[in-house]
């Protein structure tokens, strides 16, 4: 018998998304892009469907190709009115730090709660991986190795508006796919 390969990602996503329904979250904004190259989107939109449906969630999905789902990000506000948006994308090599701040603001200035899924996670790589450490600047306290032509153009539009480096906001940022192995969990406190 063939193993379910999303088996895992079902039973992370019903428990992390079983904790939002318990914290009144009804009206759930699901972004994703299609088809994907990497990792099967399509059919990970119609698992999340299904989740929202049995827990009574109304459910919007923004989907499409790569690039304009990229562009969509940069509409202001595209996440007012909903409990929480749920990231499930790849955008690992792109350098629209506009749209990822646009994302980001959704959060942090608007205050939607935001749920990241596997990929999401590794995206914006210019800000975080790509470039050189202190490029962001003396000030800045983070791990991030920005592309430093990238962070003189933010720079050049947004002023001393701090750098969008996307490990900063997701909190944990990897820049590549880890070993095909079970994550090992050990209680620490």
């Amino acid at each position: 018998m063939t193993p379910n390969p999303f088996k895992p990602f079902m039973g992370f996503l019903t428990f992390a998304l079983l904790l939002t329904s318990l914290a009144g979250a009804t009206k759930v904004l699901y972004v994703t892009h299609e088809p994907g190259r990497w990792h099967k989107y399509t059919a990970q939109k119609k698992i999340f469907s299904q989740i929202a449906e049995k827990a009574g969630w109304e459910l919007t999905v923004m989907t499409g190709e790569h690039e304009p789902q990229i562009a969509k990000l940069r509409t202001p506000d595209f996440g007012k009115g909903y409990d929480v948006i749920v990231y499930n994308f790849c955008f690992a090599k792109s350098r629209d730090i506009e749209a990822q701040a646009n994302l980001v603001a959704q959060t942090r200035e608007h205050g939607v709660p935001a749920m990241l899924i596997h990929c999401a996670m590794h995206s914006w790589w210019p800000t975080y991986r790509d470039g050189k450490p202190g490029a962001i600047g003396p000030d800045y306290k983070g791990n991030a190795k920005a592309d430093p032509a990238l962070v003189a153009e933010w720079k050049k539009k947004h002023g001393d508006k701090p750098f969008p480096a996307w490990g900063d906001f997701t909190g944990v940022a990897s820049g590549r796919h880890g070993p095909h192995q079970p994550i090992k969990m050990i209680k620490v406190g």
